[in-house]
């Protein structure tokens, strides 16, 4: 009985002290672009820094996204898990600024496989994505018909050849909306033949399991003004996305990007890595068994 307490003891302390309890940073390292013919490029796989497209292989109407080394469920009130970015855009001729045309997320698999290539087939990936459940956030900004952004959760499968991020008819009730946008319209703007001159924005997506359901907090900024979009709504159901995944951006065709240059995208959580979560429960055990002992 020694030993083992002994051995737990050991595996506790080789996890770092309060780095259970504490909150840990992931970088999203594992990319896979998809987007209908032509092919795109991708460029930083294996980073958190990824580039999707380029002024002759554009990613416009195209999506990336980035699997997590493992699982992250919301289990317990005050479970949390954050997605936070940097990106830029570039286009050959410059960028349309359309509301709602960039969004990002983070999603559970529902049981599907992660892809191990990109997908220049088809923008639904039917059987790879179409089943996949969670919540993204878009852009308030601009003009076009997504001028007030959206703040929506995917509940049901995709209809045949959609993607990931549809949410116009006939599929607004598989992605319903959630909540209106807050705060104030930011412009989206870029820079024109790879010059690097665009501004930078930052962009964050937070789920949170509260008693009845999850909340969802995040915003929107960029460095080419002081205006910033605000998220924060609710789901006051039971929570039906337990376990995520993976994160994901959409190029909407509205905002004619052809390139997107991602930095930072990492994942912060206060739910223990598998490993941690295992030596908890091993320490629980031994605590018992000394009790039982005395």
């Amino acid at each position: 009985m020694k030993r083992f307490t002994a051995l737990i003891a050991s595996a506790a302390l080789s996890l770092g002290a309060g780095s259970v309890a504490t909150a840990a940073t992931i970088p999203v390292t594992d990319w896979h672009t998809f987007r209908a013919t032509t092919a795109t490029t991708l460029g930083g796989q294996g980073t958190n820094a990824p580039t999707m497209g380029s002024t002759t292989a554009s990613s416009s109407n195209g999506f990336i996204v980035g699997y997590l080394p493992n699982a992250i469920a919301l289990t317990n009130v005050g479970d949390f898990v954050t997605l936070s970015f940097n990106v830029s855009f570039n286009d050959a001729t410059g960028v349309t600024n359309n509301g709602d045309n960039f969004r990002w997320a983070l999603f559970d698999l529902n049981g599907q496989t992660p892809v191990s290539g990109d997908n220049f087939a088809t923008a639904g990936v039917d059987g790879q994505t179409d089943d996949w459940r969670g919540y993204w956030f878009g852009h308030k900004g601009g003009g076009g018909a997504g001028t007030n952004g959206s703040i929506r959760e995917r509940t049901a499968a995709l209809a045949s050849g959609d993607n990931i991020f549809a949410a116009a008819a006939p599929n607004n009730t598989s992605a319903p909306s959630l909540g209106a946008v807050g705060g104030t319209a930011v412009t989206i703007a870029g820079s024109v033949n790879g010059d690097n001159t665009g501004p930078l924005y930052t962009g964050t997506l937070t789920l949170t399991k509260t008693a009845a359901g999850i909340d969802l907090s995040g915003s929107f900024s960029g460095t080419n003004g002081a205006n910033a979009n605000s998220f924060s709504v609710s789901d006051n159901l039971p929570l039906r996305r337990p376990s995520f995944r993976a994160v994901a951006f959409l190029n909407g065709s509205g905002i004619s990007a052809d390139q997107v240059i991602f930095q930072n995208v990492n994942v912060l959580t206060n739910v223990p890595e598998p490993a941690a979560a295992g030596v908890l429960a091993l320490s629980a055990m031994a605590i018992g068994m000394r009790r039982r002992r005395a």
